[in-house]
C-alpha cells in the first residue's frame, strides 16, 4: 500500500537530517585529526630521568657545534632542539593589583617554536622573559593585552613577552633564564638551603625533548642520533601511530559512502538488461573504485619506520608489533603535562566524532534502503 505525501515528506526529512548530522560529525571529526597532523614533523621523546638546565645547555651546546661545523650528518639531521619540562601548582603573582594565581609552568631551553607555533620568545637566554595564555592574562590583569607587564614567579620578576592563545592556564619561562634569575636573588627560593641544591631542586624537571624531522628521515634514526651524537636515552613518544588510528576513524565516513555507492551500481548492474547500460554501471563503478583508491593514497601516507628494507624478512612485522606496542604503553604509563591535552583531546574527539558519524550515515542508509525514496 502506497504511503500518504505527509508521512512519505517527514520520512524523507528525517533522512536528510539523519545524513546532514553524520557529514557534520564528519566535519568536525576531520577538523581535530587534522589538528594532529598540524604536527607532524615534529617528534617527542621522554625522559625517564629529568635533567637539569646545566644538562640540558650541555646538549644544545653540542648541536651549535655540530651547526657551526655544518655536519648535519653527524648530528643525525635533527634541524631544531627544544627540551622543556613542566612545573605542577606554580604561584605567579602581580604585584600591581595584588593578584595572584597558581598555575603549571612550562620551562623550556631551545626552540620555543617548537612548542609554540609562530612564537620566537623568549629567547633561550632571556633571563627576565616569560609567556602567559589569555586565560592567565585575565586573571592577573583582567585584560589580554598585557605584553610587556611584570609579574612575579616565586618571588621574581618577569616581563611578560608575548600572550599565547589558549585557556589552558599556563605560563612558559626559558630554564636558563630561571636558574640566572634565581642566581641572583639574595637567599634564593628558600633560605634555608644552599643556592646551588634550591637551583637543582626547582628546575631538575626538564623531561620532554621535541625535535624537528625531516623528510625521509625515520623517528628511529633521530632516536638514535640522540643516543650516539648527544648521550642522550630517551623513548620515543609515537604520537604518529595516534594520528594513524585518528585518521582510521575519519576515513569511515568515506569508506561507508564509497561502499554505499558501489553497491548501488552492483544493483542497477545486474538489473539491466542491454549491455550498454551494463557497460556504462560497470564504467561508474571502476571510476569511483580507482577514484576512492586514487583519494585514499594522498590521504594516508605509510612512514618510513613501517617499511621493511626486505618484505621477506617477517621478523620486521613482529619486531614492529612489540615495538608500536611498548610505545603505546609508554604513551599511557608517562605523567601527562598540559601541552598533552592538545593532542589528547585532539585524538579522542576525532575517534568519537568519527564512529558517531558512521553510525548516522549507516542509519541515513538504512532508512533509504526503506523508503520509496531510494531508487529502485
Amino acid at each position: 500500500m502506497k504511503k500518504s505525501s505527509m508521512k512519505a515528506y517527514g520520512e524523507f526529512l528525517a533522512i536528510i537530517a539523519v545524513i546532514g548530522i553524520g557529514m557534520f560529525l564528519f566535519y568536525r571529526s576531520a577538523a581535530f585529526w587534522g589538528e594532529l597532523l598540524q604536527n607532524r614533523n615534529k617528534v617527542q621523546f621522554y625522559l625517564e630521568q629529568s635533567i637539569n638546565g646545566q644538562e640540558a645547555a650541555e646538549i644544545l651546546r653540542r648541536d651549535e657545534e655540530f651547526k657551526e661545523e655544518g655536519d648535519r650528518e653527524k648530528s643525525g639531521a635533527i634541524s631544531g632542539f627544544c627540551i622543556w619540562g613542566e612545573k605542577k601548582q606554580v604561584t605567579l603573582t602581580n604585584g600591581n593589583l595584588s593578584r595572584s594565581a597558581e598555575t603549571d609552568v612550562i620551562l623550556f631551553y631551545g626552540d620555543i617554536e617548537l612548542l609554540f607555533e609562530g612564537c620566537r620568545v623568549p629567547a633561550r637566554d632571556d633571563a627576565k622573559g616569560c609567556l602567559v595564555d589569555e586565560q592567565m592574562a585575565w586573571e592577573l590583569f583582567g585584560d589580554s593585552q598585557i605584553t610587556g607587564k611584570e609579574i612575579s614567579c616565586e618571588g621574581i620578576p618577569y616581563i611578560i613577552r608575548r600572550v599565547i592563545p589558549g585557556e589552558k592556564k599556563i605560563a612558559v619561562f626559558s630554564a636558563g633564564g630561571m636558574i640566572d634569575q634565581a642566581s641572583g636573588v639574595q637567599g634564593g627560593l628558600n633560605p634555608g638551603k644552599r643556592q646551588e641544591e634550591q637551583t637543582q631542586e626547582n628546575h631538575s624537571c626538564l623531561s620532554r625533548i621535541t625535535v624537528l624531522k625531516p623528510e625521509g628521515i625515520s623517528m628511529n634514526d633521530l632516536k638514535s642520533a640522540l643516543s650516539s651524537q648527544y648521550g642522550v636515552t630517551a623513548e620515543l613518544l609515537d604520537l604518529q601511530l595516534l594520528r594513524g588510528v585518528g585518521g582510521f576513524f575519519v576515513l569511515l565516513v568515506p569508506v561507508i559512502v564509497c561502499v554505499f555507492v558501489l553497491r548501488y551500481f552492483y544493483q542497477r548492474y545486474k538489473k539491466q538488461q542491454e549491455w550498454v547500460w551494463k557497460a556504462v554501471m560497470a564504467a561508474a563503478g571502476l571510476i569511483l573504485l580507482l577514484l576512492s583508491l586514487f583519494l585514499i593514497k594522498q590521504w594516508v601516507q605509510i612512514p618510513y619506520d613501517y617499511i621493511p628494507e626486505k618484505w621477506s624478512d617477517f621478523t620486521f612485522w613482529t619486531e614492529l608489533w612489540k615495538e608500536k606496542a611498548d610505545g603505546m604503553e609508554c604513551l599511557i604509563k608517562i605523567q601527562k603535562s598540559i601541552l598533552d591535552l592538545e593532542w589528547i583531546n585532539s585524538l579522542f574527539k576525532s575517534i568519537i566524532l568519527g564512529v558517531l558519524a558512521g553510525v548516522f550515515f549507516v542509519a541515513g542508509i538504512i532508512l533509504l534502503n526503506h523508503n520509496e525514496y531510494n531508487v529502485d
